[in-house]
């Protein structure tokens, strides 16, 4: 509709002023309306919204006697073709339709005489391979021949730079430079309702978050759903060439783990008490709540036991009874001895300083609790400069080896749920830090981290029977003291948990908290914000997140981050973008991508082909100059049938195109890129990740079965 109104233009406008032949051309060409010249606004809507019965579709295939070169029995001939189409004679009605068309020359005819013996490759049921060479041909972009080999993923691609002509299209190895929002902060929310259970039907604006109590906006939104992982086992395989020989296959599907587990024991901070319980409780979820799709793994925090994920959880049994507490300074074993915990060491150095006196007693209850162990001061000193020590080796060690199971976890291509049983973990200001990037490295890699208290309900120890013949004033500062230590220690395990979106168990139902933590929630949001003015200091921004007012509902999310002290790379930032879309499950449809596989025998080996099907004419391009330009990276990755990483080949189109390019490409199909990987017979998931130059992110997962 041309929203100017009535136009005054006299009869004699010149083509080339009327703003409006586009508008004219897309309604026409495509069955729709196009209303003009008119002030009545609200009749043309009318007829606009108006849907006409009854439409016909017309199609045929061009033929000219003069065109330079045939394809497929066709002679179509470059340029702009007008159409016209006519009733017979008798039949008095007005007609609309599609007005021209632009015709493209195809490449020249292939002599059958000069073909290889080698096995043809099938056509997808969608798109053709022979129709994306005459497209690229004919815009004068050639294509480079993909090349299987390392991806970006576990190391640069060795695939040689493809200039190509008119600079139009170039292959390249080089990493591409990509705008993205480097300090972008994410916030899992769970929201749940008076009876505890999760609720997904909230929208983005019942949302509300502040940081540092600053209203932000949220830039982006999603809710993710427990047991929507997406279709692992569609059928995206090519039927058979019938010219084919016949060890060539479509790709049947296949089922694939869905859900990994990782129970990480903390073992360096682990009582002898505490570990009967936990395994009695892991055993029982092993024999009794393992689904087949499920794969499970064993970690320790002081690295001594480890079992990788195996889809038969009953080999783990052994496994577990290997564990045991393994700190790194051995403790009192003598019943009711003398301890030091690093919060308390923590607590005397913060408020007297490394060299405290006896003048000190009376202003420090950590220190009067120490001295009242131990008896004097200066062995009290001892004990205290031994437990900062290795306490701070313990708590980073703690923070490293989480870490890595998060890292090992964002290569699993499924639900992925992490669950620590520790007794308590003490953080200090000094690794923060530490503990926000693993936060926000679970959050970028979807791994929910779950903590079950391996203690149970916990008591204060300062009322230990044991403690006989201790002054009241003592236990009272002891008391007090611990208390306080004790709320120090689960504050990390409750962020990491309410801050991923996992769950926290502090209570003696050890194996109700394990199914509970391996379950994700049954909905959780997404929320992501770019701070404002965000200094690089390293300070903490508290955050809150509400909802509006109705119901009364329980939130649970992330308390805050810490702004980083330098700027990130936004290359390196985009290229983590990439490598986590790659190791998830979850499917994503920003790009005009589809992904479908197909596999044959050559000679002893098979060969598995993952074909990405890009209509570039719906990309979204900025201009640059006399060129129209966007970047796109192209991953595809192979999993084997537990969800391990075997290898993915990385392409990089840099796109280039002249404004008679782009406008070529309307009337072409679907261009269709080939990645091959050398398989052995077996179960295997693809996944596919395209990433452009703006953001936007398409990834799909395919499963196949080659025999």
């Amino acid at each position: 509709m041309d929203t100017q109104g009535l136009s005054l233009a006299s009869p004699t406008t010149r083509a080339w002023d009327r703003p409006w032949e586009f508008q004219l051309d897309v309604a026409d060409g495509t069955g729709g309306k196009f209303v003009r010249n008119t002030n009545d606004l609200d009749g043309a809507m009318r007829q606009l919204a108006a849907t006409p019965k009854y439409r016909y579709i017309l199609g045929f295939s061009p033929d000219s006697a003069d065109s330079p070169r045939p394809r497929s029995g066709s002679t179509e001939k470059t340029g702009h073709h007008k159409l016209e189409v006519k009733l017979r004679e008798g039949h008095k009605f007005e007609v609309e339709a599609r007005a021209s068309y632009y015709g493209v020359d195809a490449p020249a005819a292939v002599d059958a005489s000069k073909e290889t013996k080698s096995a043809p490759k099938p056509d997808t049921h969608l798109y053709s391979e022979a129709e994306t060479q005459a497209l690229l041909t004919s815009l004068d972009i050639p294509l480079a021949k993909p090349a299987a080999g390392p991806s970006k993923v576990e190391a640069a691609s060795t695939a040689p730079a493809v200039s190509a002509k008119n600079g139009e299209m170039v292959t390249t190895d080089r990493p591409a430079t990509f705008t993205a929002q480097s300090t972008l902060v994410e916030v899992p929310v769970v929201v749940r309702d008076s009876s505890g259970h999760a609720i997904g039907n909230l929208k983005q604006e019942a949302f509300h978050l502040t940081d540092k109590g600053k209203r932000q906006e949220i830039t982006r939104f999603a809710i993710v759903k427990a047991g929507s992982a997406p279709n692992s086992t569609l059928d995206n395989s090519a039927p058979a060439d019938p010219s084919a020989p016949p060890t060539a296959s479509a790709a049947p599907t296949a089922p694939m783990p869905t859900r990994f587990v990782a129970f990480v024991f903390d073992d360096m901070h682990m009582q002898s008490g505490d570990l009967p319980q936990v395994r009695k409780a892991v055993l029982k979820y092993l024999s009794t709540s393992v689904a087949p799709q499920d794969r499970v793994a064993f970690y320790t925090t002081s690295g001594r036991q480890q079992a990788d994920f195996t889809g038969n959880p009953n080999t783990l049994a052994e496994s577990l009874k290997k564990i045991s507490p393994s700190p790194m300074t051995q403790p009192d074993i003598s019943g009711c001895g003398a301890h030091v915990s690093y919060f308390q060491a923590v607590q005397v150095d913060r408020e007297v300083g490394p060299s405290p006196s006896s003048a000190d007693l009376s202003r420090c209850p950590p220190l009067r609790v120490a001295v009242a162990e131990y008896g004097d001061l200066q062995t009290a000193l001892m004990a205290i400069c031994d437990a900062y020590t290795s306490g701070m080796q313990e708590s980073r060690a703690t923070l490293a080896a989480l870490k890595n199971v998060v890292r090992r976890m964002a290569a699993m291509p499924g639900q992925r749920s992490l669950l620590l049983l520790s007794p308590g973990l003490f953080v200090p200001a000094e690794l923060q830090n530490e503990s926000d990037d693993l936060m926000a490295l679970a959050i970028r890699s979807k791994v929910l981290i779950n903590v079950v208290d391996a203690r149970g309900v916990w008591t204060n120890p300062a009322f230990d029977a044991c403690r006989n013949g201790v002054s009241d004033a003592a236990i009272r500062d002891e008391s007090m003291f611990k208390n306080m230590e004790g709320q120090a220690n689960t504050d990390e395990l409750i962020a990491l948990g309410e801050g991923t979106g996992g769950t926290t168990n502090f209570n003696n139902d050890f194996f109700g908290g394990i199914v509970k933590g391996a379950a994700a929630p049954e909905y959780m949001y997404i929320l992501a914000f770019a701070p404002q003015n965000l200094k690089l200091d390293g300070s903490f921004h508290s955050l809150k997140v509400t909802v509006s007012p109705g119901e009364k509902l329980t939130l649970q999310a992330r308390r805050g981050y810490w702004a980083p002290k330098h700027q990130e790379d936004e290359a390196a930032v985009a290229s983590q973008e990439i490598q986590n879309a790659v190791f998830s499950r979850d499917e994503l449809h920003d790009l005009p991508v589809d992904v479908h596989t197909r596999w044959m025998n050559v000679g002893e080996k098979s060969k598995l082909t993952v074909l990405t099907s890009l209509d570039v004419k719906l990309i979204h391009f900025r201009k640059d100059g006399d060129r129209k330009r966007n970047d796109l990276t192209i991953v595809a990755a192979l999993f084997d049938s537990d969800g391990n990483f075997m290898s993915g080949t990385e392409k990089i189109l840099q796109l280039r195109l002249l404004d008679e390019t782009v406008a070529r490409l309307q009337q072409r199909p679907p261009a269709v890129i080939g990645t091959d990987f050398d398989v052995k017979p077996g179960t295997y998931m693809v996944r596919l990740v395209v990433r452009d130059g703006e953001g936007q992110i398409t990834a799909e997962n395919a499963a196949v079965q080659v025999q």
